[in-house]
């Protein structure tokens, strides 16, 4: 809870915090963020609680998907390497049926969802 759009906006951190986002544009989406409760105080839209849980380890589940799936990069992402995806769709199920080909957005950056008080 914040006093101030300023002080919410000031506490706005993204989960993972690696991102090659703009810093007008993470401003941007920090203020779009949160919202103005009846009392004046500020709250963040989205409940923090689902976001504290477990990491899943993705290395037995990925073997799991039975459905066509795509995976996707961003051309530019610093937590995603393109290895790394190669090696995550080797182990779907269908995952080989395009060449092993990952496709990627061109784009400067992907804002994963997700925030972190200070």
């Amino acid at each position: 809870m914040y006093e101030s759009i300023q002080d919410a906006v000031a506490s706005f951190r993204l989960l993972p915090g690696e991102t090659l986002a703009a810093p007008e544009v993470l401003r941007h989406v920090a203020e779009l963020s949160f919202r103005q409760r009846a009392d004046g105080k500020w709250v963040h839209k989205m409940d923090r609680r689902t976001l504290r849980r477990e990491p899943i380890q993705l290395d037995g589940e990925l073997a799991r998907i039975r459905c066509p799936a795509l995976l996707i990069k961003a051309a530019q992402s610093p937590v995603l390497s393109e290895s790394f995806a190669l090696a995550m769709a080797a182990r779907m199920v269908r995952g080989g049926w395009w060449s092993w080909r990952i496709p990627t957005i061109t784009c400067r950056s992907i804002i994963p969802w997700g925030w972190s008080p200070r």
